[in-house]
């Protein structure tokens, strides 16, 4: 079966978005932001530090959730060429998946996939835990060959997840 798309910047942007707030390091060193900022307000108010510091650490903690949400995505955009194609053809049978573009063909085999998730928007299908081509959700034309690609994907990865919204 061949599925025709292009991506969409903004639902592409989202998508890295929600790749990086997933990461374990990531949602780590959040959390471990959140909990210098907390002290640092408790600080405030224990008279331990001055505001000053209790501003230039929230001001940190700032810069660095915008970095996450916006400069690290944008700049993945930016540097993947696949994302700018104006079509790409994407093919699969019981052994690969093809991606065809306007550059060429890539060929690889399921096997080279070590995890799969599914979101509203995108099937993400993971090389390493850094590396992934996304496939968007609204590239199939209808919903029962968007459902077999689901399935297909279900029955060849154990590991599987599909993650409502919300979740």
């Amino acid at each position: 079966m061949d599925v025709h798309f292009h991506y969409n910047k903004q639902q592409v942007i989202g998508a890295l978005r929600f790749h990086f707030m997933r990461r374990p390091e990531i949602k780590l060193f959040r959390g471990f932001l959140m909990g210098i900022v907390a002290l640092a307000f408790v600080g405030y108010f224990t008279d331990f530090i001055r505001l000053k510091m209790l501003v230039w650490i929230f001001l940190l903690f700032i810069a660095l959730m915008l970095f996450f949400w916006y400069i690290l995505p944008f700049s993945v955009y930016q540097r993947a060429q696949t994302f700018k194609e104006p079509e790409i053809t994407l093919r699969w049978t019981d052994e690969m998946l093809f991606i065809i573009t306007g550059k060429g063909e890539s060929m690889m085999r399921w096997s080279q996939f070590d995890n799969v998730m599914e979101t509203g928007d995108f099937f993400y299908l993971y090389r390493s835990n850094k590396s992934f081509f996304l496939v968007p959700t609204n590239a199939f034309l209808n919903k029962e060959d968007r459902v077999s690609f689901s399935e297909m994907l279900q029955n060849r990865f154990p590991n599987y997840k599909s993650i409502k919204p919300g979740e």
